[in-house]
Parts: structure tokens; C-alpha cells; sequence
């Protein structure tokens, strides 16, 4: 184990679904081995029995978000920020308020209610000399990072001339209530915006409609949204988006259809495949497929090597 002293205090904003789903099991085994001084905040004065037994055995602190000014704040190096959108903006100005030593947070997608909201939260960041990564984790899934490490593969497709991608599910509920343009629509333009830099998505015509046997929530759980991704240096492409909740059946996939053929990403199978049409020079198709388990490790640990190194980077985005 690690000296506690060597041991790089980690704060997580909130105790959902997704912490425990996704950070918790990469930070419970760092804290486990000395690695990391790990602190959980969220809104309970008296924590659940979970985390009780986690604090007894050593594992963590618990702060309610009520005791501001704590020692722990003060030591406090990195901050993981995993609650609402509508409290993204709160969380972050306090830490830069009470929480001199930090130096690096990461805030789940989208940072805040609006994009007034966002640039907030980036410019207060700045000021302090903090960095800041607003993390979508779709652009962590394999497929993903393949095809953006490997550009060639979209050029193989030839002229690129529209594009359809969708993210469908069936759950009829995911950690943010505001709709599924705030919550599912974020995450296809985040991955446009990575595979084709300074490209920006117009909308001719929008279609949104909400299930009728929802009780949850009075926004939209369905929207289809047509128009054109404006590359730099390249004709407009015709773009369909489609996003929903409480549908037939779960699909997430982004379909790029070139002029010598079509490149399919599916990130629920987790594969990339290209299927030439015989237009162009005769090529090899393309079928790839990884592991469907997938985590945050990859972003953790970066975030951890970033924080110890104390490099200094602007805000963006991960």
C-alpha cells in the first residue's frame, strides 16, 4: 500500500446511479490500495448504510454538501462532480471558493443547465487556474476512440454525404430529467464535434413528442432532428438525429454513408464496420468489435497522472 501521505485526495460530487455505477469502481479499489484519500459528498446530513460501512472500514469520509469549510475541502486535489446538471454550476464555484489545493475537476456532461451555464462554470475555472474537463462518456467507448485515432478509416468511404445516428432506450428514465435534447442529443453532437473538428450541426426541421404513459417527466422523450453538419472545407452533409426514451428497443449508432461506401458505428455491440459499394478502388471491409464491458478507468487515471503532474491545460473538453 501507498503511504497516506502519497495519497492524492479525491473529492466525488454525489452518490447516484452512475457514481456507484461507473467511478466508484475504479476509485473504491484506488482508495482500497493507498492511492487515492477519497471523500464522497452529497445531500444526506446522516449517510446511507453503504457508505457508513465503507467509512468504517477506512475506505472513505463522508461530507454532507451542509459542511462547507471542513478540513477535508482544504486538501482536497481533485473533484469529481457526477450530480444534476442543475447543480454542475453550484458544486464547481464552491469548490474554487473552498477548496484552495484543487487543481483539476471533472464535471459529467453538460455542465450546467445552458450553454450560459457552461461558459460560466469554464471562465470561473480559468480565473483560478483550475483545470476543467467536462467529460461525455460516450467518446470513452472503444469504437469511438479507434475511429477518432484512426481518421483514415472515414476517408476510405470516400466523399462524405450524410449522416444518420441515433441513441434509443428502452429504460424510460436516465439520471437527468430535462428532457431527452438535454439529456441524449448532447452526446451526438459531443461525437460529431470529435470526429470532424470545427465542424457545427445546423437544423432545418425538428419533430419531439412525449409519451403518453409518462409520469416522470413533462418534456420531451422522443426527438428527430434533420438538417446539416457544416464541415470546414466540405460540401454540407445531409444529417438526421434521432433521440429516445421508453421505445421498442435500445439503439445507439452513428452511420456515415461516403460515396464509396458505409461506415457503422454501433456503441451498444461496441463495433466499427466499413462495407465498400464497388464505387471506387476495390478495398478490404472493415469489421471490428470489442470487449461490451467498458469503465471510466481510462479517464480516472488520466485525470490522477494530470492533477500529480500539475500540468497546466485549458479548459476542455474529454
Amino acid at each position: 500500500m501507498i503511504s497516506d501521505f502519497f495519497a492524492v485526495p479525491v473529492v466525488l460530487f454525489g452518490w447516484g446511479q452512475w457514481s456507484r455505477a461507473r467511478f466508484a469502481p475504479i476509485l473504491l479499489p484506488l482508495a482500497r490500495w493507498g492511492v487515492i484519500r477519497l471523500t464522497i459528498v452529497d445531500r444526506w446530513v446522516i449517510p446511507p448504510a453503504e457508505l457508513s460501512a465503507l467509512g468504517q472500514e477506512g475506505v472513505l469520509s463522508y461530507l454532507p454538501w451542509e459542511d462547507a469549510g471542513s478540513e477535508a475541502e482544504s486538501q482536497w486535489r481533485v473533484a469529481f462532480v457526477v450530480t444534476g446538471a442543475d447543480t454542475h454550476a453550484s458544486v464547481i464555484l464552491r469548490l474554487l471558493e473552498k477548496a484552495p489545493n484543487i487543481n483539476l475537476i471533472i464535471v459529467e456532461k453538460p455542465a450546467g443547465v445552458s450553454l450560459v451555464s457552461a461558459q460560466m462554470i469554464c471562465d470561473a475555472c480559468q480565473r483560478k487556474g483550475v483545470t476543467l474537463l467536462m467529460a461525455d462518456h460516450y467518446l470513452l467507448r472503444p469504437a469511438v476512440v479507434y475511429l477518432s485515432a484512426n481518421p483514415e478509416l472515414m476517408r476510405s468511404i470516400g466523399e462524405l454525404v450524410h449522416i444518420r445516428a441515433a441513441i434509443n432506450e428502452s429504460q424510460s428514465t436516465g439520471p437527468y430529467q430535462h428532457g431527452v435534447i438535454k439529456d441524449l442529443l448532447v452526446h451526438l453532437l459531443d461525437l460529431l464535434a470529435a470526429f470532424f473538428q470545427g465542424a457545427r450541426f445546423t437544423a432545418d426541421k425538428a419533430f419531439t413528442r412525449r409519451a403518453s404513459d409518462n409520469t416522470q417527466t413533462e418534456d420531451e422523450t422522443y426527438a428527430f432532428i434533420e438538417g446539416h453538419l457544416l464541415v470546414p472545407e466540405h460540401p454540407p452533409v445531409r444529417t438526421e438525429l434521432e433521440c429516445g426514451k421508453q421505445l421498442a428497443e435500445d439503439r445507439k449508432e452513428i452511420v456515415f454513408t461516403g460515396s464509396e461506401g458505409i461506415l457503422r458505428l454501433d456503441l451498444i455491440a461496441n463495433s466499427l464496420t466499413i462495407n465498400f459499394n464497388g464505387q471506387g478502388p476495390i478495398k478490404k471491409e472493415v469489421n471490428l468489435q470489442w470487449p461490451s464491458i467498458w469503465s471510466y478507468a481510462r479517464l480516472i487515471l488520466f485525470a490522477l497522472l494530470l492533477s500529480v503532474s500539475s500540468l497546466s491545460a485549458p479548459s476542455r473538453r474529454m
